[in-house]
């Protein structure tokens, strides 16, 4: 009986979920005139963004960020390439100056799984 190869998988996606505090909104504009085209070029796409969050179950201490946006990358790789390019250092520096941020990523499969 002849060996059946199996079919072949689809990389795994990477996801970036981002809950932030802005501290200091001066490097808003310019970080967004820059960094979507920078996230392009890395094939990421904005899945959803929202400054009205509300939290439905839960008891982690603290407040509710003042904004949680998620972002979709075609792999891991594609997400840690885009962190480490020296053309978003200075931007990452400015988020980082002027935001609290925790930022989660993970892999997923296209469809839920």
């Amino acid at each position: 009986m002849p060996e059946v190869a199996a079919p072949p998988t689809a990389p795994m996606e990477a996801f970036l979920v981002i809950a932030m505090d802005i501290k200091d909104d001066a490097w808003l504009a310019p970080y967004f005139d820059t960094v979507p085209d920078l996230l392009a070029e890395y094939g990421a796409v904005w899945v959803a963004a929202s400054r009205h969050i509300t939290r439905v179950e839960g008891e982690k201490p603290g407040p509710v960020p003042d904004r949680v946006a998620i972002l979709r990358f075609p792999s891991r790789a594609a997400l840690d390439s885009f962190f480490a390019d020296p053309r978003y250092a200075p931007f990452r520096a400015m988020r980082l100056a002027g935001s609290d941020a925790d930022l989660f990523a993970f892999e997923s499969k296209s469809e839920a799984g």
